[in-house]
């Protein structure tokens, strides 16, 4: 696919083409997190204690990469769709400068406090798990992932800015591959195969990150040769320095959509504390339905990439109809493609559930929940379309107060009256956090239509402007 996708003559399937890839891609890259831990916990069960708690640091860091690579992509697909290379380039450069400083401080800060985060984290030296010890070891290998991540997390969102989406997707693949293999090189002392008894290194838990490190080196590698060989990017050393449109445009949207992460992990952990106190049942019930909730997650962000990238070179190449159309449609599919999720998760929740579990109590407890969630997927399907939109046009900050004032007055306040007040149990706070989607559906859906709206009037004037000035330069030429 071209960069300039914006010239697409069939709309419904210029969107199915770049979804598609980026579901897998997403699908894909859950997978390997599934790979690490089916293979660990076969040596040792506590080892996954220790890379659970190790990882979230580390994916802590990706909230800012991930903010500010979205940043880089809205940008991206404007300069795209305006025809502006050397401004498209300019943002590429700048985005990587933003990797290296950001990589550079968070290896720094881990490499040398690690052992201090852990222990806030909750890791502690056990005689029977060694939490501590292992995560310890663990991250003293996978702190130098931490810009590998960075950088793959930019160089993507980038990719995807110019409709570049199957890229990614290809990585993704085969990042899971050399994961599989890297693992049991690294991770197990030996294996049989055939009959034959290989020996291998048997570092366990020290071997998957290295495997881990290793396999993602080899994606950024990849991924930057495309950039180089393929897609032929010749970047001036003038391109990584910065500048103010530059830099103003990435961190309207990344620092508010950092902030708006962070206060959303904030209020989650919250929500958690208060889910705990209802039990081991109602806890294990939660998370079980929560993981197959997730199954939802992926074509939602997928959608969000897909308005992203499409919208923003629409309005780069200011085709403001096409634009219109685009969200319109794209709306109608992400409902119907989630809607369909939660007409499943209505009808037929345990089957979801038992991808996780076989305990009996937890499948019943975790399925009627599910099912008052299944209601409100229409409404998630809606906010990540218009979060989607709210970012292309420059609106992180509406979002970061929406989302805030969502989880913390919606979600939090009606989930500790309905815990405290009645007897609803586990489903008083899956109503508050089904509330909670149909509120953020709600505003968003105000405003976004609000700002597309003085967005189209203002193209329009321009337009009849223009029309006028050459009817009167018409009128002139013929007298």
């Amino acid at each position: 696919m071209e960069d300039k996708i914006y010239y697409t003559k069939n709309l419904n399937k210029t969107i199915i083409v770049l979804i598609i890839p980026i579901i897998i891609e997403m699908f894909l890259e859950t997978m390997i997190g599934y790979v690490d831990v089916s293979m660990l916990g076969r040596l040792d069960k506590f080892y996954l204690a220790s890379t659970e708690v190790s990882n979230s640091l580390i994916y802590t860091c990706l909230v800012l990469a991930n903010a500010f690579s979205l940043g880089g992509t809205v940008l991206v697909t404007k300069y795209i769709g305006a025809e502006d290379n050397k401004n498209r380039n300019k943002t590429i450069g700048q985005t990587i400068s933003i990797g290296i400083i950001f990589s550079l401080v968070f290896l720094i800060i881990f490499y040398f406090f690690s052992t201090n985060f852990l222990k806030l984290m909750g890791a502690k030296d056990s005689c029977e798990a060694m939490v501590l010890t292992n995560a310890k070891a663990y991250m003293s290998i996978m702190t130098f992932s931490i810009p590998i991540l960075m950088f793959r997390q930019m160089f993507v969102g980038l990719l995807r800015g110019m409709g570049k989406t199957k890229i990614p997707m290809y990585l993704s693949g085969l990042n899971i591959i050399l994961n599989i293999i890297f693992n049991t090189i690294f991770i197990y002392d030996h294996i049989s195969v055939m009959g034959l008894n290989i020996n291998l290194f048997g570092l366990a838990i020290r071997g998957a990150a290295i495997a881990t490190l290793t396999s993602r080196s080899i994606s950024l590698v990849l991924l930057i040769l495309y950039f180089i060989k393929i897609a032929k990017f010749k970047l001036k050393i003038s391109d990584f320095i910065f500048t103010k449109p530059i830099l103003s445009g990435i961190f309207s949207v990344g620092i508010p959509t950092a902030l708006e992460m962070m206060i959303f992990r904030a209020g989650m952990l919250k929500f958690l504390s208060m889910v705990t106190t209802l039990g081991p049942t109602a806890i294990s019930a939660h998370a079980v339905a929560n993981a197959a909730e997730s199954l939802s997650f992926t074509p939602g962000n997928a959608f969000n990439v897909v308005i992203v990238t499409l919208v923003g070179q629409f309005l780069g190449a200011k085709n403001y109809m096409m634009a219109k159309e685009c969200i319109k449609k794209t709306d109608r599919l992400a409902i119907i493609f989630m809607g369909t999720m939660g007409l499943f998760f209505l009808l037929i929740p345990f089957v979801f559930i038992r991808l996780f579990t076989n305990d009996a109590d937890v499948i019943r407890l975790s399925s009627s929940v599910l099912r008052i969630e299944a209601l409100a997927q229409v409404f998630f399907a809606r906010y990540y379309v218009y979060s989607g939109l709210m970012r292309t046009i420059g609106k992180s900050k509406q979002i970061f107060f929406v989302t805030s004032s969502s989880v913390w007055l919606v979600r939090i306040t009606i989930a500790h009256f309905l815990l405290n007040y009645t007897e609803l149990g586990l489903a008083a706070a899956w109503i508050a956090m089904s509330l909670d989607y149909v509120y953020r559906a709600a505003f968003l859906t105000i405003l976004a239509n609000r700002n597309m709206k003085k967005i189209f009037q203002s193209s329009q004037k321009t337009s009849n402007k223009f029309n006028i000035f050459k009817r009167k330069k018409a009128f002139v030429s013929n007298h």
